[in-house]
């Protein structure tokens, strides 16, 4: 399986936004996006332990800016699968669409195989002059796409020092913090603050 960079990342965005087809892409190409994440969010960690330095802001803009990217991806994706499926169920006609992950195709069936019954069970019947049916309220059912990503430990902690806002490794902003404030942090952001003295662990076990 190739590895992502964020120069092909960026390149697949670049594509995805500049045609009206799907892009080809590789067919583990979620998978690919989560390993990339997850690749960035160890190195951000690892970083952090060794005290702020260039690379710590360097990683955390690529991490900002690949999150970024993956969300306009996927949405750009999912509004083109949306739109042929509504096409599709409003065709007598089969239509096979290109460049589908395995999960894009499940939804992408899903989406039309909804729509058709939909179809059928309202439109047709005014159209044929039956008895007025009732507006179809069936939802449709979606299919589940597997989710790996890993649960993040959280450890509680209590400032010793002031310190300026930090990015966790699942993203999120925290801070910024003064002494003595108290918050629950991903294990592995509080691990570097206990170390370099900034905080101490609220163990609550008795």
């Amino acid at each position: 399986m190739e590895k992502l960079t964020y120069e092909k990342l960026r390149q697949i965005q670049h594509e995805e936004q500049n045609s009206s087809r799907i892009q080809a892409v590789d067919e583990n190409f979620y998978e690919m996006l989560q390993n990339y994440i997850q690749e960035l969010q160890k190195a951000y960690s690892e970083s952090q332990k060794k005290g702020f330095s260039s690379n710590v802001v360097v990683l955390e803009d690529e991490l900002k800016n690949a999150r970024r990217a993956i969300e306009t991806i996927y949405d750009i994706r999912e509004r083109k699968i949306v739109l042929q499926a509504m096409a599709t169920a409003r065709s007598k006609k089969e239509t096979e669409i290109e460049n589908l992950t395995p999960e894009e195709k499940k939804l992408f069936e899903a989406l039309v195989k909804g729509l058709k019954e939909q179809r059928d069970q309202f439109l047709i019947k005014i159209l044929s002059g039956e008895q007025k049916p009732e507006l179809p309220i069936k939802i449709i059912e979606m299919p589940k796409i597997e989710q790996k990503a890993p649960v993040i430990p959280i450890t509680l902690i209590r400032f010793v020092k002031n310190i300026d806002a930090i990015v966790g490794v699942d993203g999120k902003t925290y801070g910024a913090f003064k002494n003595e404030d108290i918050a629950a942090l991903p294990a592995l952001n509080a691990k570097v603050l206990i170390e370099r003295g900034v905080a101490r662990e609220i163990n609550l076990k008795t």
